[in-house]
């Protein structure tokens, strides 16, 4: 455990994060955005690119900006997903992407769809749960 940085989730991580990470939005718009799109809030992001071999690039630079801040990019939660074999999708801000199939008069299409993930509905479930558990009667 280190005794730097701020706490994850604390109200003030947004702040460091958004200061640091701006060099990396500067830095992406000015030579790397023809590799995808970034796309960021705070801390968390993700870069959109039209092929495997943008996204592998798209991680090395990562990798290097990430070195130069003296950051550490979660592993766990990073990975390459392709929406057009993958059936997961990816979770970001609280919503679950994924290709979808739908049907049109000409035929069958895919579109990207999003929706609460997993994570955020057992959250909103507890607090309904929470709300309208019933209350102690004292008499």
């Amino acid at each position: 455990m280190t005794e730097i940085g701020s706490p994850q989730g604390g109200v003030i991580s947004p702040l460091p994060a958004n200061m640091y990470l701006n060099y990396l939005d500067t830095i992406w718009e000015k030579q790397f955005s023809h590799v995808g799109t970034l796309v960021r809030y705070a801390d968390d992001l993700v870069i959109l690119c039209r092929q495997k071999t943008q996204a592998l690039e798209a991680i090395q630079v990562l990798k290097r900006v990430f070195k130069k801040l003296e950051l550490t990019r979660n592993t766990e939660k990073s990975k390459i997903v392709n929406l057009w074999l993958d059936k997961d999708g990816f979770d970001f801000l609280g919503f679950h992407h994924r290709r979808m199939p739908g049907l049109f008069k000409a035929g069958k299409f895919y579109d990207l769809r999003s929706f609460p993930s997993k994570k955020a509905m057992k959250k909103m479930r507890a607090k309904v749960k929470e709300v309208s558990a019933p209350r102690s009667v004292l008499y």
